[in-house]
């Protein structure tokens, strides 16, 4: 008979983690950008993949100019949908964000797509560890001495072997 359960694999796949201060988010986009990370964008009510780029990102304003969508049919579907969900993994980590369309124009013939920085990232890093995740009701509690021999106290949350 065979057995149900999946294989154990070694490799810890990570845990999304809600980025949401507005100088992180900024910083995170802006690494995208300087690493010319390709951005998968799919629309509302689509599977279909499409691929982009960060051309710019305008902390001061807000905002963040994605490239024009390839393939090309894509443009008319965003115009369209005027929101989108665009996903890159930069070194390792996982970044995805959610945008909503503010305005589209043409430069050199090829299309911009200004979008508000968005509130919010998910972000999933992969570590050699699997991180175990304490439960709230066993609230294990910690004491440890910093250097100063000053008591610090507090709750376990999650540990790992890293």
């Amino acid at each position: 008979m065979e057995n149900s359960k999946p294989a154990q694999s070694l490799e810890y796949v990570g845990e999304n983690e809600k980025i949401t201060h507005p100088g992180q988010i900024a910083s995170l986009l802006k690494r995208v950008h300087d690493e010319r990370a390709l951005l998968t964008v799919t629309l509302p009510g689509s599977d279909y993949q499409y691929r982009s780029a960060v051309v710019k990102v305008d902390l001061v304003k807000g905002y963040l100019l994605l490239d024009e969508l390839h393939p090309a049919e894509g443009h008319a579907r965003l115009i369209e949908a005027k929101k989108l969900y665009a996903h890159t993994r930069l070194k390792g980590v996982d970044i995805g964000f959610a945008g909503v369309l503010a305005e589209s124009a043409r430069e050199d013939g090829m299309a911009l797509y200004k979008v508000p920085l968005p509130a919010l990232i998910q972000y999933r890093q992969r570590r050699s560890s699997y991180r175990v995740h304490v439960s709230a009701g066993l609230a294990i509690p910690v004491s440890l001495n910093d250097r100063d021999l000053l008591r610090l106290e507090g709750q376990l949350c999650d540990i790992s072997a890293g």
